[in-house]
């Protein structure tokens, strides 16, 4: 759940009631708000890891399904549909009509040519390591002293 807060000294973990062991585990510490889970047991260093590093692979996810744009259209890149896309890219029959667009908002698109389908593979590649590379990025610059009590 996200959380607002102007406090800037937010702890990544803090113990709210010893007795019952209830905990709250806090990241992605942005500007004025962050993540936070309310866990009934006091989480090991591995079970923070995993719950963080959870969250960021889903945003990743995320980003690499429904944040692509081609000529202006949304395309979701679902496993499968990346896979027929690369499919596609190695066909010889050509034109290959695809569906962009949402299932209320459709869009159909032709692809002319293997030069086209080759373009429009490639952004999709360079979208796809782009996501990776954000996440990764944000994975690494995690403060881990953050969850020490």
């Amino acid at each position: 759940m996200r959380v607002r807060s102007s406090n800037n000294n937010v702890k990544g973990l803090v113990c709210l009631d010893p007795l019952r062991n209830i905990y709250k585990l806090r990241w992605d510490f942005s500007n004025d708000s962050y993540e936070e889970v309310e866990l009934k047991y006091k989480p090991s260093k591995e079970d923070i890891q995993s719950i963080i590093e959870d969250y960021y692979n889903k945003q990743i996810e995320e980003n690499i399904i429904n944040g692509f744009y081609y000529k202006g259209n949304k395309v979701y890149l679902s496993r499968d549909n990346q896979l027929n896309y690369l499919l596609f890219a190695n066909s010889t029959i050509f034109p290959i009509n695809v569906k962009f667009g949402t299932s209320d908002n459709p869009i159909y698109y032709t692809f002319e040519s293997k030069d086209e389908m080759n373009i429009f593979v490639n952004k999709i590649a360079n979208h796809i390591s782009s996501c990776l590379q954000d996440g990764w990025n944000r994975k690494k610059n995690i403060d881990w002293s953050l969850y020490e009590l």
